[in-house]
């Protein structure tokens, strides 16, 4: 296979250039100073810390319910069947939530997503605080997974827009490890709290506190990372260099230096040529039209409510819905699937453990109090922390380790370390342009495998005993983790294969956006 072909092939990218110590950032840098990939470090990194901290403030509210179970069944006399229902309604709202969030997102810019997915985990939450029933207990719950599925689709498209492609696997990893940190940790903390003087309805009161807080902090401090990237290239010429750049430590400095040096005087060359590239037309409510992209954003443009995407007709309504359609066409890609199962696959086991928690560990020969309980989550932060810190730093070091191995190629952040986590990147890396599309389909595979286990979780166990559930367990996942072997051989083959499909699908996506 000849290079040109080689390169042709979604995810496969050249990322060195000349003896193989020169980075090649990806994807390319513009002399915006919108572009996020401009912006300094710390800048970047406050942004991810925050959307980091958002996925963790949604694991751990959509997990930390299970620690009220023994005193709320106590006291509003319903059952464990009741209370596993309640959790199959959470992956419901999770998984066929992201559709509709990830499509407001790609619209009208990330923020609204973050902001509109606080608002319901604050009402979910309010509701489970207020709970007196079983129509409450389920409820609430589909509100707080409605609340998560952002975290599932949004997070790891705004991880993309700051970061270059050499960084995702470092990136993908610590959002892994808030979501890993979140889902255990939230039950630990609410088993104490639980058990504690102040009572079970503090956990959820406590994440009402939390969503409110946050809301607060996510409007003035959370900055839009929307940028035309595509848009920006075929419209404005740059002359910005170090887009090659020596060693990897230098590659991002040189990018930023190099837009300090030119942003003041392109602000003033654009500022003077504004008028000629506004949009024209009637303005639109909550709609920023016309905004030269050369020109800086005010603090008050970078954390607006709406930040309408460049080819957004009117409204957008008939967009929203065409895109909705279209993101079905997902489920054709193999890449998909696979993440989807692998995310899925933990999601089951986890409800067969926590069920296990709830079901038996407060019960003879046990006999744990909440405080018990709770721990019984430390062993799975400890696990995720550990998988975590290996999985996305040497993800990034073989990545480039292979591509100088192979005249600069890469399937860039190439990573397995944490089975089904990390089996996101893949997906990320094969399909670049397609990335909240495809998290979209892992979200809905794997919250219905969540779902489906979770519903069949209680009446399983019932009927075949906790050993021999945990015994079939272990077998499906053997199956699952073994379809990590196929990908591994023909994964190359697959992308070459769904490649006219593919830019089909982008194709077809980026039309819609212009009628």
């Amino acid at each position: 296979m000849t290079r040109a072909e080689t390169e042709e092939i979604p995810g496969t990218e050249r990322i060195f250039e000349g003896d193989q110590s020169e980075i090649l950032l990806l994807p390319l840098p513009t002399d915006s100073p919108n572009d996020p990939l401009n912006w300094s470090w710390k800048r970047r990194y406050w942004q991810a810390f925050l959307v980091c901290y958002y996925t963790g403030l949604t694991a751990a509210t959509a997990n930390d319910a299970g620690s009220t179970a023994e005193p709320v069944l106590n006291e509003l006399g319903i059952t464990y069947a009741i209370y596993n229902d309640a959790a199959g309604v959470l992956f419901a709202g999770i998984g066929y939530f992201a559709p509709f969030i990830a499509a407001l997102a790609t619209l009208y810019g990330r923020r609204i997503g973050y902001l509109v997915s606080m608002i319901l985990g604050l009402i979910g939450s309010i509701w489970f605080a207020k709970v007196k029933g079983i129509g409450d207990t389920i409820g609430n719950q589909l509100f707080i997974g409605m609340s998560e599925s952002g975290a599932e689709t949004i997070v790891q498209l705004s991880l993309i827009d700051i970061f270059y492609s050499h960084r995702i696997g470092t990136a993908l990893a610590i959002y892994i490890l808030a979501t890993s940190i979140g889902t255990y940790l939230g039950p630990l903390v609410g088993g104490y709290i639980a058990g504690g003087p102040l009572g079970w309805r503090w956990v959820p009161w406590l994440n009402a506190i939390l969503y409110a807080t946050s809301f607060i902090i996510f409007y003035f401090g959370l900055e839009e990372t929307y940028f035309d990237r595509e848009r920006y290239l075929q419209y404005y010429a740059t002359d910005t260099p170090g887009v090659v750049i020596k060693g990897e430590k230098d590659a991002e400095t040189t990018a930023e230096k190099t837009l300090a040096e030119k942003t003041s005087t392109d602000n003033e060359d654009a500022e003077k040529k504004a008028g000629v590239n506004e949009t024209t037309g009637p303005p639109e409510p909550l709609v920023q039209r016309g905004k030269d992209p050369r020109v800086k954003k005010t603090y008050w443009e970078s954390i607006a409510l709406i930040t309408p995407a460049s080819n957004l007709r009117g409204w957008g309504t008939k967009q929203y819905f065409q895109r909705l359609i279209q993101g079905m066409r997902v489920f054709a890609f193999p890449a998909v699937i696979y993440s989807g199962l692998q995310w899925g696959a933990q999601d089951a086991w986890l409800s067969f453990y926590l069920t296990t928690m709830d079901d038996l560990w407060y019960d003879e020969p046990w006999n744990y109090s909440n405080y018990g309980v709770a721990l019984m989550n430390v062993p799975c932060v400890i696990g995720a922390v550990i998988g975590c810190m290996y999985a996305g730093p040497l993800s990034d070091w073989f990545c480039l380790w292979m591509a100088k191995k192979n005249n600069g190629l890469a399937l860039i952040g190439f990573g397995w370390g944490c089975s089904g986590d990390i089996a996101m990147a893949y997906l990320v890396d094969c399909y670049p342009d397609m990335v909240i599309e495809g998290m979209v389909g892992v979200a809905v595979i794997n919250n219905t495998l969540g779902m489906t286990f979770t519903f069949a979780c209680s009446p399983f166990i019932a009927a075949v005993g906790t050993t021999n559930s945990y015994i079939i367990i272990a077998v499906l996942q053997f199956f699952f983790a073994g379809l990590t072997i196929p990908m591994i051989k023909w994964g190359k083959r697959i992308r070459k294969w769904t490649a006219p499909s593919y830019r089909r699908f982008l194709e077809i996506r980026d039309g819609l956006n212009r009628h």
